[in-house]
């Protein structure tokens, strides 16, 4: 019967059906049929969940003396069958088909579900030991027995006990999927305790600015914005210094990247007040993310050996802390500014190993690590090599939901590839959506030093015109100290004007874009805007300043290890290298 009835169902996504009436009400008749005390061991089974523990099932039934034989009968019956158990010493099932345990469970009344899932956590507290993630179980159980509560109007100081707890269960699950770099179980984990809670509540407030940070890096920045302003308003509000500086961290972030009259001097100056804030209350872990975030500015500025040195000292915190997310957060912009700046490719390769040690293998921080690894072996000139390390760095971020990441590096990562490889099209592919995307999220930071390279991938295809509106658009928003989006812009309109034949206007911005390098440490960045040079003049006839330019970049790239940068150059001197 039982089989009959579930092949009548497509259940195609394994425990997310939608239920006929005509099915449900059957697989009630059904159920009705059983014996009483049958009925109560399976409708406590559903209280755990597809899969059940006898012991479990005791648990909630302490009057059942014969337990054994009703889940024999079960069995027999068809509505059960043996699993493997998650706990030591005990029995496990699982329902035939998830329609059954959802007919079972729905029979019960929100008064005997809230009582069965409070003592059903209170069963699981002493086996913790036993799960991988006990506190989003224990969560879970606690939510439901406080929303069954709610549902029923007992608002009562043992509803807010039960939702304190859960909320307390969920923010703590949800802060370890954001430190194994899972984003949107983070989102959902940490929305739900927050839900929990009042408005003022201080575990609640403590959360705001961790949910936050976790929507900035999923992409939904106006959800983050607004998490954020309420966490620095309420934080204010009740005297938590604690709360108002995490939220003023996560802020700075995004006013440097949405809005374009900002500066890194009042930047600086309010993670300053931060860091302060962190120091009086002993937080290692909150000093550890301003030092972090205050880091990029000479990064992105241009002075990564600045950066680098700023890095490691909040790496330094980090570490002091035992926070080992934000140890390899900080690192992960080490090796970005060591990819960037003087450092020689060994010595990169010798810190992503290094890094790679401290690394679960699944994290945002080895997203990173694939990516420069794909960095390296294109500088190297192994393409193939450089395409496997990209593919399995997207692989990991779509996986892990790191949609920023993807868009604003792995994006560009795969574009200069494709570019190297002689494909502007492959390239066009992969920078277009990112770029697009970074627009609708209105990361102005990011997209002006995106926007760039899906220039170089539509120039060679003689579609450099479809970027003017979208290059004006770009200007409007960079900032002064941002060196990335400040010499990237001017080298797409240099190309713009190239391919509309205003050789003289390209070269007075393609000289801009090498005299907004000097005196930076972003070596990648002087070189590639030298190699451009060189490539105007030798189009404008001036084949000795052409080679002049050229052979600046070429000792860059050779003292840093770019053998195919520096080769592609040599061999091709009208070609520009993007580096």
């Amino acid at each position: 019967f039982v089989e009959q009835m579930v092949a009548l169902v497509a259940d195609s996504s394994g425990d997310a059906v939608t239920v006929p009436p005509t099915i449900q009400a059957l697989l009630s008749a059904r159920l009705e049929q059983l014996d009483g005390a049958e009925r109560v061991v399976l409708q406590r089974g559903a209280v755990e969940g597809r899969i059940f523990h006898q012991g479990a099932v005791q648990a909630l039934a302490p009057e059942e003396s014969q337990l054994t034989v009703r889940l024999t009968s079960l069995v027999r019956k068809e509505l059960v069958r043996p699993d493997r158990a998650q706990f030591p010493g005990e029995d496990a099932f699982r329902f035939r088909h998830v329609l059954i345990r959802d007919v079972a469970y729905d029979a019960l009344p929100k008064s005997t579900r809230a009582d069965l899932h409070e003592r059903f956590a209170e069963w699981l507290n002493g086996r913790e030991g036993d799960l991988l993630e006990p506190e989003e179980l224990l969560g879970f159980h606690l939510e439901q027995a406080h929303r069954c509560r709610v549902d029923l109007g007992l608002v009562d100081d043992r509803t807010v006990l039960l939702g304190r707890q859960a909320a307390g269960r969920l923010a703590s699950a949800g802060r370890r999927a954001f430190d194994r770099s899972d984003m949107p179980a983070a989102i959902n984990l940490l929305e739900r305790a927050i839900a929990l809670l009042d408005e003022d509540d201080p575990v609640r407030l403590e959360q705001l600015p961790l949910l936050g940070r976790a929507l900035v890096e999923s992409g939904a920045w106006q959800r983050a914005k607004a998490v954020l302003d309420e966490a620095n308003d309420r934080g204010r509000t009740t005297g938590d210094p604690r709360v108002v500086a995490d939220a003023a961290v996560e802020l700075c972030f995004l006013s440097l990247h949405s809005s374009n009259d900002v500066t890194h001097a009042q930047m600086e100056a309010a993670l300053a007040e931060a860091a302060g804030a962190f120091e009086e209350t002993g937080d290692e872990a909150g000093l550890a993310r301003a030092l972090a975030l205050a880091g990029r500015l000479p990064f992105w500025r241009g002075d990564m050996l600045a950066a680098i040195g700023q890095e490691e000292r909040a790496a330094a915190h980090a570490r002091a802390a035992g926070s080992r997310a934000q140890e390899l957060e900080a690192l992960s912009t080490v090796l970005s500014a060591m990819l960037d700046g003087p450092p020689t490719v060994a010595a990169i390769l010798e810190r992503v190993e290094e890094v790679g040690t401290l690394t679960s293998g699944s994290s945002g921080a080895d997203v990173l690590l694939r990516r420069v690894r794909a960095d390296v072996e294109l500088m190297l000139g192994d393409i193939p090599a450089a395409r496997a390390f990209a593919a399995d760095a997207k692989t990991l971020a779509e996986e892990l939901g790191l949609k920023m990441i993807l868009a604003i590096g792995i994006a560009r990562t795969i574009g200069q590839i494709e570019l190297l490889a002689g494909d502007p099209k492959a390239a066009e592919r992969e920078i277009a959506p990112s770029c697009e995307f970074l627009e609708a999220a209105e990361d102005w930071g990011h997209f002006v030093s995106l926007l760039p390279y899906l220039m170089d991938a539509l120039f060679p295809q003689g579609r450099a015109e479809e970027l003017a509106a979208k290059l004006d658009h770009a200007e409007k928003y960079v900032i002064e100290e941002d060196l990335d989006g400040q010499v990237g812009l001017r080298r797409a309109r240099a190309k713009l004007l190239t391919a509309r034949g205003d050789l003289a206007g390209a070269e007075t911005l393609a000289r801009e874009a090498v005299e907004r390098c000097e005196g930076k440490t972003n070596v990648l960045l002087q070189a590639g805007a030298l190699a451009h040079l060189a490539d105007i003049l030798q189009q404008i006839g001036r084949p000795a300043d052409a080679a002049a330019a050229r052979a600046r970049a070429i000792d860059m790239y050779e003292r840093k290890g770019c053998i195919a940068f520096a080769e592609r150059l040599r061999s091709a001197p009208d070609v520009v290298a993007t580096g």
